[in-house]
This record gives structure tokens, sequence and C-alpha cells, in this order.
């Protein structure tokens, strides 16, 4: 008999009913052919909060750095019960029978029942079940393929050790920095969670310190003999003044003098470079790439994304949903035609998927580049589709698109770049002619083609009056959900320091797929961060005197980056890295303790803070020492819109407060979205995206 230990209670349905179910009952579930399933709710048991080493709730300084010298667990206060139920389940096995991991395929999963099973001393067989879609073909060829749970205690050990280093950060740095605050004031601290603060309040500080500079674009368009134009522009990159280091023409009266001197001239075709390129469908959505192309389309919050893609993997319609991968394995190629052939069964995108070639083997499909996990895809599994409301048909209907194009054609085009010298300064015109449309043409993605006259090396014409465009160089913009996901992701882009960016490699990162949405809630829950429509800003002045009273150490990116991928070794096999990433954490955590203990008091009241509905907690103001309850802000009354009922609702968010739009029609039948929450209004743009906001709002 097979004891089966689901990561939650969705995962237990699906294994049981792909074995098949005879009997069900609040803790578990007995399959027909006598397994019993029963589940966990996430983690059940948790690392035991300091005071359990203390023996002394009452917060001191005194007492800091907290190092456990053995760890402890605890269940949760609401998992008695369950942890309790999988006990006595365990109790009852006999010699022969075993017990199945089956949390999540990740390092979370991997470890939540890992330490299930160790805190109920079970010392037998114990295999893994490891499945990537909840769908019943996906469900029973992982059956068919149980492995040593053994082969998986890397993975096991990196999640304990990630664990092991949030606490000692999060515990001891949050008990140092509240002590250490004279206003009373409870201040948050996390491993990961403030260095993501301070690259938010750095990308701000960035935008809003930013001074715009004028630079100069220089075109020329050149008449072909009167069968057409040519526009030329100035290859700024080539001169030998005038430009600042990112090859921009700054000298206005350079640019005059360029303009006078290529107007109405001899101009030289001087070289044709003609070359093919080739691009190919997308890569599949790993969960960052999804959660960013989501807030750039729609609007959606990182959480959001996450929490609906939770819910179609549950509903069986996806796969697992917390992968940082964009391949798939070569062993799935031949089930492709399957799946798209059953979505198109169910009436969704028939055309294209009709047009599909599945001889084409993208180079998604690599199984050398499989992580844990794969892309995310569908199933075959179409039960639950109509079941799906507005938000999970739109995120269903992402994910399929995505896979579709796999089944087509690269999109190739000839790039020809033609060189003109006039009156000694060089022009160049890059000319786009498509040869195959391939997956492009399919969801209108193609680009209008522009007909352009011919012309070959050696050619004579005169040139126009030369225009100067005056542009202005931009801030970088503020962070959105979508693009500190992927700055979070690959760090690397978003780090100036060169030496830092030396030592990190491309693939590093702070936090995980599973970790990074729940961390900007948490900002904006400690109110260290407001969401103003789609941008996050940090809350000042407080962000900023937080951020001066934490040492480099705690706030640096690069240093989390880096232990990260001591992680992602520890899970590779690499034993040392244990032991080097553990005295690294503790080192880390007794230096900075150290430090602060004998530094100055700072002051930093977090009720300066902007007023947010559930999202600022501060302990009660009192006489005393002791560490208080804390009390959140007072909810604030929302003033409530009932829609017209001609509205209807849409998956694409308001951009002023991130509620859903509806969307209407004015009496002349003119489409417009407008906002059930903050009423604010906006046209509906040809490609159905919002469009330019009303000047005012509707009030009914």
């Amino acid at each position: 008999m097979k004891l089966f230990i689901a990561e939650k209670p969705s995962l237990a349905r699906a294994i049981a009913d792909a074995i098949g179910t005879a009997k069900k009952t609040q803790t578990y579930i007995v399959c027909s052919n006598g397994d019993v399933v029963t589940w966990c709710f996430g983690h059940l048991l948790e690392l035991a909060k300091p005071d359990e080493y203390t023996q002394n709730k009452q917060w001191s300084l005194d007492e800091l750095p907290i190092i456990p010298e053995k760890w402890k667990k605890v269940p949760n206060k609401d998992s008695y019960a369950q942890i309790k139920a999988i006990n006595q389940l365990i109790s009852k096995l006999t010699p022969s029978d075993v017990i199945v991991n089956a949390g999540d395929p990740d390092r979370e999963g991997q470890l939540l029942v890992d330490e299930v099973i160790e805190n109920a001393r079970y010392k037998g067989k114990v295999l893994r079940l490891w499945v990537q879609a909840l769908d019943k073909q996906s469900m029973l060829a992982a059956l068919k393929d149980l492995r040593p749970n053994s082969e998986y205690k890397n993975l096991m050990l990196s999640a304990q050790y990630r664990s092991y280093a949030d606490w000692l950060v999060g515990m001891n740095f949050t008990r140092l920095f509240t002590k250490k605050n004279d206003a009373n004031a409870l201040l948050p601290v996390g491993r990961v969670k403030t260095p993501t603060l301070a690259l938010i309040y750095q990308r701000y500080m960035e935008n809003k310190n930013f001074k715009p500079k004028d630079f100069y674009v220089l075109e020329n368009n050149l008449n072909i003999n009167n069968k057409g134009f040519i526009k030329c522009t100035l290859v700024t990159k080539l001169l030998k003044k005038g430009i600042d280091d990112e090859n921009r023409l700054i000298d206005k009266q350079y640019a005059q003098e360029i303009a006078k001197a290529t107007s109405r001239t001899k101009a030289v075709i001087s070289d044709i470079k003609e070359e093919q390129k080739t691009e190919l469908a997308p890569l599949p959505f790993s969960l960052s790439k999804l959660q960013k192309y989501m807030s750039d389309k729609y609007s959606w919050k990182a959480k959001q994304t996450l929490d609906i893609l939770q819910k179609l993997y549950e509903k069986k319609l996806v796969t697992y949903p917390r992968t940082d991968c964009e391949y798939l394995p070569e062993e799935q190629f031949s089930q492709a035609k399957t799946i798209l052939n059953i979505i198109a069964s169910k009436g969704l995108f028939k055309n294209a998927i009709s047009g599909c070639d599945f001889t084409l083997k993208h180079k998604a499909w690599d199984t050398s580049k499989i992580t844990a996990h794969n892309a995310i895809i569908p199933t075959q599994d179409t039960t639950a589709l109509q079941s799906l409301d507005d938000y999970e048909k739109t995120l269903y209907e992402t994910i399929v698109k995505s896979y579709i194009l796999l089944f087509y054609k690269p999109f190739i085009y000839k790039q020809i770049t033609i060189s003109v010298d006039i009156s000694g300064y060089p022009f160049q015109s890059v000319i786009k002619k498509v040869m195959q449309k391939g997956w492009r043409s399919v969801f209108g993605t193609d680009e209008p083609e522009v007909e352009y006259p011919t012309v070959k090396k050696g050619d004579i014409y005169i040139s126009s009056d030369t225009e100067i465009k005056t542009q202005q160089t931009t801030p970088p913009p503020l962070f959105t959900d979508g693009t500190i996901i992927d700055a979070m992701h690959h760090i690397h882009k978003y780090i100036t320091d060169e030496k830092a960016k030396a030592i990190l490699k491309e693939k590093d990162g702070i936090g995980t797929e599973a970790t990074r949405a729940t961390i900007i809630e948490e900002l904006i829950k400690d109110g260290y961060v407001i969401r103003k429509g789609k941008v996050l800003e940090p809350a000042l002045p407080l962000v900023e005197n937080i951020l001066k009273a934490f040492p480099n150490q705690v706030k640096d990116p690069v240093t989390t980056a880096r232990w990260e991928s001591m992680l992602t070794e520890i899970e590779k096999g690499n034993r040392k890295a244990i032991d080097e990433f553990y005295k690294e954490q503790v080192n880390f955590v007794t230096k900075i303790v150290e430090e602060i203990k004998t530094s100055p008091s700072i002051h930093l009241d977090i009720r300066g803070v902007p007023e947010k509905k559930n999202s600022n907690y501060y302990p009660k103001q009192t006489n005393s020492n002791k560490q208080t309850k804390q009390t959140p802000y007072p909810k604030t009354n929302k003033t409530s819109y009932t829609k017209s009922k001609s509205a209807s609702p849409t998956s694409i968010v308001c951009p002023e407060c991130g509620s859903p739009l509806y969307e209407n029609k004015t009496k002349t039948g003119k489409p417009y979205y407008r906002c059930a929450k903050c009423k604010s209004a906006f046209w509906k743009g040809s490609n159905g995206q919002v469009g330019q906001k009303w000047n005012i709002k509707l009030t009914k």
C-alpha cells in the first residue's frame, strides 16, 4: 500500500481521481486499489519563533543575535488536526508499505512534505511523485515513474537552508531595528524584501531626479527620380565630435552646420548591405515572463497573475505555474497535436490551430534546458473550460496562443541597409522587406509593409532639405509589477556598479518564481510601497529614512542574488555550499547586529505613511518597553459605484487604481472603459486596450 502525502487538497484529488476513488473522508481519500491519499495545506510546520529559544516573549537587544544551536519546528496554529491525521495514517503503515512525497515539483514542495514525514519519525521507504500537471494523462504517466525520495534530498536542503537564512535575517533584523527605533514602530526587515525595496526606491529617485537633455536627429528624404523617397538618418556614432557617450548628437550648432551642408546637394549611395534575418516565435512562458506580459498588456498585478494561474492549474488546464523555465521536454513533442486539437474542438482558435504545422520543431523543445519544471503550456484536460471567468479565460487564452505559435514557420525578412554619403556626412536607411510572415500573421502581430524604390551602389541623387528633429532624453520608468519582477529575475541588468555586475551571472536573481509576487504585496502591506495605477512608488520620506538607517549589506541586491546562486549550488548537490552559505548567514547577521547595537538610535514612525487599507501596522503607543499588539490603521469608507445594466466586465484593470474595468458605449455608440471603484473613464483603443483618459470622471 502507498500513502501519498500531497502538498494541497487539489493535488490529492487529482492523484485519487487518476488512481480511482473508493472513499473520501475529511482528512484522506481511499483509492480503489487500496492506496491512501492525504494532504497538507502548504507548510503544516514552521520554524519556531525566537521566544522558543530565548524563553522570553519580550524583545531585547541584549539577546541578539539569536542563532539557534538546533532548529525547532512547530505546527502552524491551524494545522494541528491535519498533522494528527497524517501521523495516525503513518502509524498504521506496515514494513511493506511506502510513503510517497507528493509535494509540488519544486524545492518548497519537497521540504514541506519531507518535514511532515520527519516529524512523524517515519523510517521506512519513501518515494517521490514528480508531476508537472494535474490532468489525468500527466498524472498517470508520473505515477508510473515514482523515484526514490532520496534523489531529491538536495532540493530539500536548498529549501531548508533558505528558510534558515530568511529566519536569521528577518527575525534578528526586525527585532534589532525595531528596538533601536525610538518611535516605537515595528520595522519589518526581510532578506529579499529589503533589497527589493531598495531597487524600487533607487528607480524612483532616478526617475524624479532625472534632468532631460535635448539631442538632435537629422533626417533627409532622398527623391529617387520621382519614383519614391528613401528616408535617411544621420549616423551620429560615426561623427568625431558633438556626441555624448550614447552617441547622441547634443551640439545644436553642429547639427545646424550639418543640416545646412547636407541640404539640396549631391547624395551618393556608398554601400548597400542585404542580410536575411529569422525570428522564431517567442519561447513559451515562465512565471516571471507571464507576469511581466500580463502587467504590460492588461495592467495585472504580479500576484493576480499567479493566483489566477494557480486556479487554472488546479482546474487541470495548464501545467505547473511556479516555473522559471521557458523550454519543453522533447518527449512531449508528440502530444502537442492532440492537446491543440482538443482545444480546437471546444471552439477555441480553430483557424489558428488548423494552420499549425506539427512537423515543425521549435527550439523550445530542448530537454537539456529543462530545470525542475518545463514552461507553462495547456494540458489535454479541457473539462473545466466552460467554468472559467473572464480573468481565467484571458490568461488561459494567452497561454494557448503562445503554444500555438510554436507550430508556425519563422518570421523571415531581408534587412537592407543603404549607406548614403551627403557632403561627407554618413546617412543611413534601414529597410525591412518581409519574405515570410510566418507566426507574425496568426494573431495580428505582423507589421505593415512599406514599398521603397530600388537603388544601387554608386547611384547619385540630390538630397532634400535636411530636417533637424529635437528630441529629449527620457527618465528610467518607474517600476510596475511586471518590470520589478523582471528586475528581480534578471538583477544583473539593473546593477550599475561594474564590479558588482562582474560578480553576478546572467541568471542570478533575488527571490524565486514562487515568492516574488508575494514580496511585492508584503512591501505594500507593510506600508513601504504604494501602488499608483500600474506603477510602484516608495512611501516617502519613510523609505528614504529606513534605507539610510539600514547598512548597505542589508539592502544590497547583489549580496542577496549571490546567496540565491549559492542556494542553487546546494540544489545541484554541492555540499560544500551548505557550510559556506550557512556560515556566511551567521557571520553576516552577527556582524550587523553588533554594529547597530552600539550605534545611535533612529526615529522612524511609520504612521507618516499615506493610509492604505489593511496595509500599515504599528505597535500601540505605550510607556512600557514591552512589545505590544499591532493595530492596523482604521479602514476608510469606499464609495461604491453601481454599474449600468449595459456595462460588461473585462479582464483589463484600471491604470489609475488597479480595479477591473467595465466596457460600455456612449449614446452615439462609441465604446469606452470605466472603473467601478475610482470612476475614471477611458476611450477604448483600436486594439482593445485602454486608450486616452477622459478629462472627467463618471459619477453614475
